[in-house]
Formats: structure tokens, C-alpha cells, sequence
């Protein structure tokens, strides 16, 4: 699912803050196992101006909740210094709506 080029950043890093979204645990219900998730900084978040943001979908970009706060730091780096950053779903709970992905970066 990732370039060929690409490493792995993190392994098994949680995306959560589904509860907070007006969807709920439902916006993650399309994820399967391999699906690929795209991140992006949100320096505007109240809670957390480290905060990365994980999207879903090529072409609509739906929000499904933020990378734990403890990695987000470390991914936001990568993705100011110009890196290519996706995640890969490894899992998902049907019941809590959260999801653990593979972080892959790729030089820019």
C-alpha cells in the first residue's frame, strides 16, 4: 500500500477522537484492513496545536479523528519538513469506532 521507496515510521499508532465527531464511531465503519489513511497537520486545535488530523478517501478527504497526541509531534515533523506521511489500517474496533494504522513516510 505504500512507494516503494517508503519507511516505516511508527507501527500500530492509534486514531482516535471519534466520539467528539458528529458521526461518532460510525465515520470509521467503511475502513478495512490495508486501507490507506493521509494525514495532516491542524495547528488550529484548541485542544492540542500538535494535533495531526487523519483523513480518508482519495478524492473526498473525510475526517475520521486525530493521531494520539503522544506520536502526533513526531508525524507533524515529518509532514513540515515536506514528507509524503500515510497510514495503513492494520485494525478496527467496531465497538469504539477507533482504528490503529501503520505510519509510512517517504522522502519528499
Amino acid at each position: 500500500m505504500t512507494n516503494p521507496g517508503a519507511k516505516l515510521l511508527l507501527r500500530s499508532v492509534s486514531i482516535k477522537g471519534q466520539y467528539y465527531m458528529e458521526e461518532g464511531p460510525a465515520v470509521t465503519a467503511p475502513l478495512q484492513t490495508g486501507d490507506r489513511v493521509h494525514f495532516q497537520c491542524d495547528p488550529d486545535n484548541p485542544a492540542d496545536p500538535a494535533a495531526v488530523r487523519a483523513f480518508y478517501g482519495e478524492l473526498d478527504h473525510l475526517s475520521i479523528g486525530y493521531l494520539q497526541k503522544e506520536v502526533s509531534p513526531v508525524v507533524a515533523l515529518f509532514l513540515n519538513g515536506g514528507y509524503s506521511v500515510v497510514g495503513t489500517v492494520v485494525d478496527r474496533s467496531p465497538k469504539t469506532g477507533n482504528v490503529s494504522v501503520d505510519v509510512w513516510a517517504d522522502k519528499p
